[in-house]
């Protein structure tokens, strides 16, 4: 059986999480592109800097404005301080 990679895991959290937040905003979803950079970035949690990967999220065209309006800061928020390896989240629009 293969093991999952760092960057693996960390996908399959954000996936959770995402799809916990559009439940709760009851916005349907079936794609989702989730692409976690290789390359770090320096970012502010709480009080320090952090030097982590960004996180990016890609959803359809039909989806987006309803996400950005519904539920965006939500996923953004808890991604960041549930993924400790995660300080950024974009959004492709």
């Amino acid at each position: 059986m293969r093991r999952l990679n760092k960057l693996e895991i960390l996908t399959q959290k954000a996936k959770q999480i995402v799809a916990e937040e559009l439940e709760k905003a009851q916005i349907p979803y079936k794609e989702l592109e989730i692409i976690i950079h290789s390359a770090k970035r320096v970012g502010v949690q709480g009080d320090q800097r952090t030097y982590c990967h960004p996180l990016e999220l890609n959803f359809p065209d039909c989806q987006r404005k309803e996400i950005y309006e519904k539920c965006a800061e939500q996923i953004s928020t808890r991604i960041t301080n549930e993924i400790p390896n995660i300080n950024g989240v974009l959004y492709t629009i």
